[in-house]
């Protein structure tokens, strides 16, 4: 098959739409890394901060569309904690108040999954919840 000028030069431009495209997705999530990048720094400087009796929130870290809490059961050892009883309490808590919580909102609406490490008072890792933007709505971007 033999393709004339004008056929070649439209597939020509529908491949640099394409690739555009592409590079302009890989800006607008380059773009929010950094600004995920920004916001971990900023809550950084707040933490730790005990959030009440038994929880800690020791650090936020950011990642590829994704910011991640590190929470700690600062009176508890792994042994103490039942993993499942938590990560079922946990779960529901978390769900139930994503959505409405202005905070998580603001990551979730920009496509941000949050993810929720739970630690022992050793620092071991319980369990890990993790809060998709679909959860709310909202167009998962991994």
């Amino acid at each position: 098959m033999k393709l004339s000028f004008r056929s070649s030069g439209l597939l020509l431009m529908l491949f640099s739409i394409c690739q555009l495209t592409v590079a302009m997705e890989k800006s607008k999530i380059s773009d929010l890394n950094r600004d995920l990048a920004v916001a971990e720094l900023a809550i950084n400087k707040k933490l730790p901060t005990i959030i009440d009796s038994e929880l800690r929130i020791d650090e936020v870290k950011a990642g590829d569309r994704e910011l991640s809490y590190f929470i700690t059961f600062f009176k508890h050892s792994k042994k103490e904690i039942k993993l499942d009883d938590l990560k079922t309490e946990m779960s529901k808590k978390l769900l139930g108040q994503a959505c409405s919580n202005r905070d998580y909102l603001t990551f979730l609406k920009n496509g941000v999954q949050l993810r929720m490490v739970y630690r022992s008072k050793e620092l071991e890792e319980l369990v890990v919840i993790i809060i998709q933007p679909s959860h709310c709505g909202y167009k998962n971007s991994k």
